[in-house]
């Protein structure tokens, strides 16, 4: 019998799989991302769908604003100042480049490159799931079912003939938010589904993505959705996998854990230390993984123990 664990733990572990996915698909380049890229994003809608539980609209967005877009403009404002600062250095800061670099951070989404280059999910990420929360609160499953549907033919039009740039990537959304919706309606019986059918489509699903990656290669950030409903139900799979193999004893490791529960702070840091530390002196990909690794682990726990104390004197 599998030895199932507390909701809590097995949340972080999944979670801790998936953001060192993350580092790794941004690093190693090649088979190895484009096989990570089929499910490291897809699995957080997933997996936020599947915990979701509807609430007003105000508090929702309340809390959720405190929790992601406040650390997300944090972080924006902290990077933008570094890049500036570079500039200025390299004697390359103008008037025009700075409000040329402005605009980028107020727009986000594919205008954010280099250290910012992850910070498109953020924004997404909240959009979907104030997205969900209207439907679910507003409208019948059938009508839930019907606009989802509706969402992702729009998605897919999108991706195959215009990749409109909006600002925030306020398109992904057609696409994240039936994952998130996916994630939500297979609470109830997602540790029933066939484990050997989930191992099939995801093999299949990478041997597609390496052997023709221009129809099978997800990359939400770009539009880019892979072959329509095949692809989306690969990254699915591959995310249920992930998340019953989290629920064993397997990798019960409190160092995953702490991975998991910190995957919001990592999510924001590790290309800093990737970019503009690390690979200014390392040559190898292996190298700079385990050391952007590493740093995003250090810097989380040191902000870990200062939240701490910053609670202990409030």
């Amino acid at each position: 019998m599998q030895n199932y664990k507390p909701e809590s733990d097995w949340v972080a572990i999944s979670k801790g799989i998936a953001i060192f996915s993350v580092i790794a698909g941004h690093i190693f380049v090649g088979p190895v991302s484009k096989a990570i890229f089929l499910f490291h994003m897809p699995f957080f809608f997933f997996l936020s769908g599947l915990l979701f539980k509807p609430r007003s609209q105000k508090l929702l967005a309340t809390n959720k604003a405190k929790t992601q877009i406040i650390p997300y403009v944090k972080y924006l404002f902290l990077f933008f100042l570094v890049l500036i600062i570079q500039k200025e250095l390299n004697n390359t800061l103008t008037y025009t480049v700075f409000f040329k670099d402005l605009a980028k951070q107020i727009l986000g989404g594919r205008w954010l490159t280099h250290v910012q280059s992850v910070f498109w999910f953020i924004p997404v990420f909240f959009m979907s799931q104030q997205t969900l929360n209207f439907m679910l609160n507003n409208y019948s499953m059938n009508a839930c079912k019907l606009i989802i549907a509706i969402m992702l033919l729009l998605a897919y039009i999108d991706s195959i003939f215009f990749k409109i740039q909006l600002p925030l990537n306020i398109t992904t959304v057609l696409y994240t938010t039936p994952i998130m919706f996916v994630g939500y309606i297979m609470k109830g019986f997602i540790d029933r589904v066939n484990s050997i059918l989930l191992c099939s489509l995801s093999l299949l699903g990478l041997f597609l993505v390496e052997s023709y990656p221009s129809l099978f290669s997800i990359d939400l950030k770009f539009a880019e959705y892979g072959f329509p409903l095949f692809s989306f139900i690969v990254s699915i799979s591959i995310s249920i996998l992930l998340i019953k193999i989290s629920k064993t004893s397997i990798l019960n490791n409190k160092y995953i854990i702490f991975l998991g529960n910190s995957s919001m702070s990592i999510m924001f840091i590790h290309q800093f230390f990737r970019f503009d530390i690390f690979s200014r002196f390392l040559s190898s990909n292996i190298l700079i993984f385990l050391a952007t690794l590493a740093a995003s682990v250090i810097y989380s726990y040191f902000m870990m123990l200062l939240s701490q104390k910053t609670k202990a004197y409030s």
